[in-house]
């Protein structure tokens, strides 16, 4: 007779941005119309260059990322859900589960920008930030926080080095779909 292993699928949470730069917007134009601009493929000559996608690492750790989930869905709704806020920093160190920040960060409190239920299981964000808020450097960890709380931490490989006369757009995909294990 033969032995027929068990099959599951098991909830997992991940999640991969990239990185546009794209030529400094004109002041005078509000963001909003700035990326509907760029999603509409009507800026394309002001993109610079764009990252392939890389993978994060989402907190699992008491009070920090899937586990505001799972206090969530408990009742204890001490801590907010949605996403509202990203930063960008310059530290190096890899990210582990109990990381609570970022390490070294620059920009924090970044609003989101746009957000799309793309669908049942996916969600994409985008977080910019204008040539003037974002500081010429180089760029090596983001990360997306529910307010105070870190959400999920990435260093950014290669480099993010933003330069005189860029704006920074960062697309963040977070899937939660099932993930066949057998």
């Amino acid at each position: 007779m033969q032995n027929i292993a068990l099959q599951s699928t098991m909830p997992r949470f991940s999640g991969k941005y990239r990185i546009t730069k794209l030529r400094a917007k004109p002041r005078w134009m509000p963001t909003a119309l700035w990326l509907k601009l760029y999603h509409a493929g009507l800026i394309n000559f002001m993109v610079i260059s764009q990252t392939p996608y890389i993978h994060n690492r989402i907190m699992l750790s008491l009070n920090y990322g899937v586990n505001l989930f799972i206090r969530h869905l408990g009742g204890d709704d001490t801590y907010p859900l949605e996403l509202n806020f990203a930063a960008i920093g310059t530290g190096s160190t890899a990210p582990v589960d109990g990381n609570t920040g970022l390490e070294t960060p620059v920009l924090s409190n970044i609003p989101r920008a746009t957000v799309d239920f793309t669908a049942v299981d996916i969600l994409t964000t985008e977080w910019f930030m204008t040539n003037d808020e974002l500081a010429n450097g180089t760029y090596n960890e983001f990360g997306l926080f529910c307010n105070t709380q870190i959400f999920c931490r990435s260093i950014i490989s290669p480099a993010h080095t933003k330069a005189s006369n860029e704006d920074t757009l960062v697309e963040y995909i977070i899937n939660a779909g099932n993930e066949y294990t057998p």
